[in-house]
């Protein structure tokens, strides 16, 4: 169900089940067709989709030292499948444990020099596929796109 706000149609708590299931549904084929497609650029840097999110989290704010629980949350992921994640990551140089300045007990993993150069290497290798995924959209349009994405990204974090 929609109702009128403000000029725009917004959804209301009872949804349109057709579609939320036309949004499940372009969403779950995006995300699969998406992580298949760069997987396969990344492959050749030694560098899988789940590896790369978690580079691009600690890229964000490089300054960030996490220990690795509030990793795993902060990704929605269960700590077997970050610590598998971050051996590969630390065993290449990308990330490094160092001890939390206030708890010599705890281990607090950042982002390395290395980390952020190979990043950079990465998303320059990505970039003639994401340009060939986005050819016929206007600057405009994509501009829109990634709105949208922060927009979705900021309520996906608030229902976690």
């Amino acid at each position: 169900m929609q109702k009128k706000s403000e000029g725009n149609t917004r959804m209301t708590n009872m949804p349109n089940i057709a579609l939320c299931g036309a949004l499940i549904q372009q969403l779950s084929i995006a995300q699969q067709h998406t992580a298949t497609l760069l997987n396969r650029v990344l492959l050749a840097h030694q560098i899988n989709f789940s590896q790369l999110s978690i580079l691009s989290h600690f890229a964000r704010q490089p300054e960030q030292a996490l220990p690795l629980t509030t990793l795993a949350d902060d990704m929605n992921l269960n700590q077997p499948a970050t610590t598998k994640i971050v051996q590969h990551l630390t065993q290449a140089g990308w990330l490094a444990y160092g001890q939390d300045k206030l708890d010599a007990r705890k281990r607090l993993l950042s982002i390395t020099t290395d980390g952020l150069a190979h990043l950079t290497t990465v998303y320059e290798a990505m970039a003639p596929t994401v340009a060939t995924l986005f050819e016929g959209y206007s600057e405009e349009e994509i501009n829109t796109f990634l709105a949208l994405l922060a927009r979705l990204n900021t309520q996906l974090q608030r229902l976690r």
